[in-house]
């Protein structure tokens, strides 16, 4: 009978790994000043508070996911508290990079006033 080592990846796991290579990748990206803050040009070109917004995100995700396993054992409830915002953040720095490589597959999108005017019932 052979003895097999099973690993369970947990969730703060997987977040604070894919946090530490998209941290990694982003310093590969060539940058651009956007108001004299450095902006990568790839996705968040124009758009240095969506880029800032992911950052952000990421920050929190790491630390959070960093926080679970340190306090795992120590103290359960605070450990499942770190969880969440690991998540939390996670979610919304995926979101802020979806929204702003939406943004810049699609372009700019103007409306017309008349139409916002129309639709609002001004």
């Amino acid at each position: 009978m052979s003895s097999h080592f099973i690993t369970r990846t947990r969730v703060e796991e997987l977040i604070l790994v894919l946090s530490f290579m998209a941290a990694f990748l982003l310093l590969q990206l060539p940058f651009e000043e956007v108001d004299g803050n450095p902006v990568p040009r790839v996705v968040f070109s124009k758009r240095p508070a969506c880029f800032h917004a992911y950052l952000l995100a990421l920050n929190f995700a790491f630390t959070g996911a960093v926080m679970t396993m340190s306090l795992r054992k120590k103290c359960p409830k605070a450990a499942a508290l770190c969880r969440r915002l690991a998540c939390l953040a996670a979610t919304a720095a995926v979101g802020a990079l979806a929204w702003s490589a939406a943004a810049a597959s699609l372009g700019p999108v103007n409306f017309p006033v008349s139409q916002v005017a129309e639709a609002s019932g001004l």
